[in-house]
């Protein structure tokens, strides 16, 4: 009787021991995915090549490409994407040319774009922006990136993410400017 006894305690342990290792692993699993969602935007560093998508882009967009410029994907509806439409408005814009993307499966896109007066392009991506192998598939919204010759150079989810860097930027080329 002992024996069963100190076998089914030991059942018993083995089973909270499980079920503790279970709920470690979800907790863990759950604050991994929180954190990529967070780092969804493209990746400083990344090289931008528009033909990796599986569709073109349109021809608006190549000038981003070359200079200093700034890529912002939007969904109408997106409470972030209003938040960082109304700071770009009290802001003044960046200077820099700002290019609104576009989800080409959002409903809205035509109305929304027309509330970016700030924007200098407007465009839908040419596939579904979280296939977007150009900008690494970023999925939350909003998602800026600040280029400069096609590298993204900072990246964000807000305003304040990239508009220390385009400043950066901008005064290191009038620098430029004036020693030549």
């Amino acid at each position: 009787m002992s024996v069963l006894i100190a076998i089914g305690v030991l059942v018993l342990v083995l089973v909270l021991i499980d079920l503790a290792l279970t709920i470690g692993i979800i907790r863990k699993l759950r604050t991994s995915a929180a954190a990529s969602r967070q780092d969804s935007a493209p990746r400083v560093g990344l090289r931008v090549d528009l033909t990796k998508d599986a569709k073109p882009w349109p021809a608006e967009v190549l000038g981003m490409m070359s200079g200093i410029s700034l890529a912002v994907f939007v969904l109408p509806g997106c409470p972030g994407c209003d938040q960082l439409r109304d700071e770009l408005q009290t802001a003044g814009g960046l200077d820099v040319p700002m290019y609104l993307i576009g989800d080409p499966l959002a409903e809205g896109n035509d109305e929304y774009f027309g509330t970016w007066p700030a924007a200098d392009v407007r465009v839908l991506a040419p596939v579904p922006v979280h296939d977007l192998n150009s900008f690494e598939h970023p999925d939350t919204f909003p998602s800026i990136a600040l280029l400069q010759d096609g590298v993204v150079v900072a990246s964000g989810h807000k305003l304040a993410d990239v508009s220390g860097r385009v400043h950066d930027l901008l005064s290191l080329a009038a620098e430029q400017r004036v020693a030549r």
